[in-house]
């Protein structure tokens, strides 16, 4: 896996009533949904063990990133049924190019003054 990857994610069910899309399985500690408006920016920080997976449901932002052990760095942008994937050590910077919902799935819990040290 790159430092950060960006994985389409396609239905897994489409029939007469409509879709389901399965998109992560696996441990998770925290899920939010998360909106924001254009010309937001969130992120600018880094976590330790934590690998963030942020699944787009309608919008589109730009993540500007670099591993803070290795130096590489990278941009990677993300639109409808895109799932960015951030790993551990790599500080994350999100501008968001249009207004933006996504779901957030996290393998670390997000009390708040722990989630930056996660």
């Amino acid at each position: 896996m790159a430092e950060v990857e960006v994985i389409n994610i396609r239905p897994s069910l489409v029939d007469s009533r409509g879709e389901i899309t399965n998109v992560f399985e696996g441990d998770i500690k925290h899920v939010s949904v998360i909106r924001s408006f254009r010309g937001a920016v969130r992120g600018s920080h880094y976590h330790k063990t934590d690998i963030q997976r942020l699944y787009c449901v309608t919008g589109h932002w730009v993540t500007e990133w670099e591993n803070v052990q290795t130096g590489e760095h990278g941009e990677v942008h993300v639109r409808n049924g895109q799932m960015e994937v951030d790993g551990p050590w790599v500080a994350h910077r999100c501008l968001y190019l249009e207004d933006t919902i996504f779901v957030q799935v996290s393998t670390a819990p997000r009390i708040e003054q722990q989630h930056r040290d996660s």
